[in-house]
């Protein structure tokens, strides 16, 4: 057996995982992002503005649980 070869001990015997195998192989022999240029650099600006629209929504939530304690506190 190869190092770094998948494979699945069970009860003492090894076996090896042929469809894990082969997708390990064909990942390790090129970059799917350096071929596909176009569609990486819209997966990162999609990313960035997923992020970008879940920070103002956290700081949207956060502010009215903020001014929610703020006037409850006035309240009292």
């Amino acid at each position: 057996m190869q190092p770094g070869r998948p494979f699945i001990p069970i009860h003492g015997k090894i076996i090896k995982m042929a469809a894990i195998d082969t997708t390990v192989a064909a990942l390790a022999k090129r970059n799917w992002a350096e071929d596909n240029k176009g569609p990486t650099a819209v997966f990162v600006m999609v990313g960035l503005v997923a992020v970008g629209l879940l920070g103002l929504w956290l700081t949207k939530a956060f502010g009215k649980r903020k001014a929610a304690r703020a006037a409850a506190a006035s309240r009292v």
